[in-house]
């Protein structure tokens, strides 16, 4: 499971990963005030910041701080119109905010592997004509569905996937298939590996395709009742506490000749399989 935060959500504004002053074209701040936003950031309409190819995207803001101040929204602040400050009052998937923005309410099959932007402007009332922008990406690069369950993002490479996500919640079993291939808009990318925190919801089993090779550190940490973990010969890097935290009495099942066989089970023990866990070879 990813480490999210979950907070308020407010539709229509903007995030931010972190706070970069910038300089309005209508209204200015003194440098001096040293403004800041607090917990600022894109999540989607459940305040997740996993954002999907199709999710509207919707806004985190704890607050606005004036040093170690903290001040109250309607009193010394509001939200103002970027516009003002010109910026389009846009979502962008392009750091540099050009011609490749799209409305709130869904996020296009073009992001897909990019981080989404957009500008915040807020009006400071103690002082009229006094704001701050600031502008902000999301926490990760956008991901997509493969199927009802598993979600996938885009490998540095541009041309293959990993599994992101697998919402458990949505299977109709306890069996986790991680699929080989999955079709983003008119692309299909193979799927090659299997990314940190990667399952939401209870797992018994996990099946690996022969086209993952790598599981990052994590990938199934701390799920408890995952007990069956059929993995291919094909796996070469296993991350650290991948299968921390999984059932005690957890058998894996590996598909590998004699050699690769040992390997595999070396690399699975460093990565923090329970000393009670079983290794069999299968065909």
């Amino acid at each position: 499971m990813k480490k999210r935060v979950l907070a308020v959500v407010l539709a229509g504004v903007m995030a931010v990963s972190g706070v970069s002053m910038m300089n309005p074209v209508a209204r200015s701040v003194h440098a001096e005030d040293d403004y800041s936003l607090v917990s600022y950031y894109l999540t989607d309409t459940e305040g997740k910041k996993e954002l999907l190819v199709g999710d509207a995207v919707c806004n985190h803001l704890e607050g606005v701080e004036q040093g170690d101040k903290e001040l109250i929204q309607g009193k010394d602040w509001e939200f103002g119109d970027a516009e003002d400050y010109g910026k389009k009052d846009a979502f962008y998937y392009d750091e540099q905010q050009n011609e490749v923005a799209f409305d709130w309410q869904n996020i296009p099959v073009e992001a897909f592997g990019k981080y989404v932007y957009r500008t915040l402007a807020i009006d400071l009332l103690a002082e009229e004509g006094t704001g701050i922008t600031d502008v902000g990406e999301s926490a990760y690069t956008v991901a997509a569905w493969a199927d009802d369950v598993c979600t996938v993002a885009l490998n540095e490479d541009g041309k293959t996937v990993k599994l992101f996500v697998a919402y458990m919640g949505n299977a109709k079993s306890t069996t986790l298939k991680v699929p080989a291939k999955a079709t983003v808009g008119d692309k299909t990318y193979k799927v090659t590996s299997v990314d940190m925190y990667a399952v939401e919801g209870n797992v018994t089993s996990v099946i690996l395709p022969s086209s993952v090779t790598r599981l990052e550190m994590s990938a199934f940490n701390g799920n408890k009742k995952l007990k069956s973990i059929t993995i291919n010969g094909k796996i070469k890097s296993i991350g650290s506490d991948a299968f921390s935290g999984i059932h005690k009495k957890a058998v894996f099942k590996i598909k590998a000749n004699a050699k690769d066989f040992k390997k595999i089970v070396k690399l699975i023990k460093k990565a923090g399989a329970p000393k009670t866990a079983q290794y069999k070879r299968i065909k």
